[in-house]
């Protein structure tokens, strides 16, 4: 059986981890978490856009309000150009799993008017940040038609 690939969305994209090794070879893998995994590449980790670890320890709530604290602290475009439209920004957490990445994905979004899809998904495809599932409660995403998927 062959290795399914994704389709380049030609955006900056977000992405996680255990999929790394599956998005094309000329992208800028991006890690936006705390820690970095050893199972895979990661080009260029971006601390500022990672939670903090007493972050890890909140209740979703708060969480989430410290976090929009860090964001309202950067500057969107600075980073944004500084990552380049070849970035993944990556993160531990599967597709639709409560995650940070997806609320730096909209961030992008709100403030520079840009699309960051889940490469592999179609932007549509993805729910808000505030209303994902915690990972014990995580709906599975469903494949896009035209993009590979290796969750089942």
């Amino acid at each position: 059986m062959s290795k399914r690939s994704y389709d380049w969305p030609g955006t900056l994209s977000t992405g996680y981890y255990g999929n790394a090794k599956n998005y094309p070879a000329d992208c800028k893998l991006v890690g936006i978490s705390r820690g970095l995994p050893r199972f895979c590449r990661v080009d260029v980790a971006d601390f500022r856009l990672a939670p903090s670890r007493e972050m890890m320890r909140m209740s979703r709530e708060d969480y989430i309000t410290n976090f929009d604290a860090i964001l309202s602290g950067l500057d969107a475009s600075t980073i944004y150009n500084e990552l380049g439209p070849r970035a993944i920004l990556l993160c531990y957490e599967k597709p639709w799993e409560f995650c940070h990445r997806r609320a730096v994905a909209e961030w992008f979004e709100t403030e520079l008017g840009v699309v960051v899809p889940e490469i592999g998904f179609d932007r549509s495809e993805a729910p808000a940040f505030r209303a994902m599932s915690l990972k014990s409660q995580g709906a599975k995403p469903k494949q896009s038609s035209r993009q590979g998927c290796l969750f089942t």
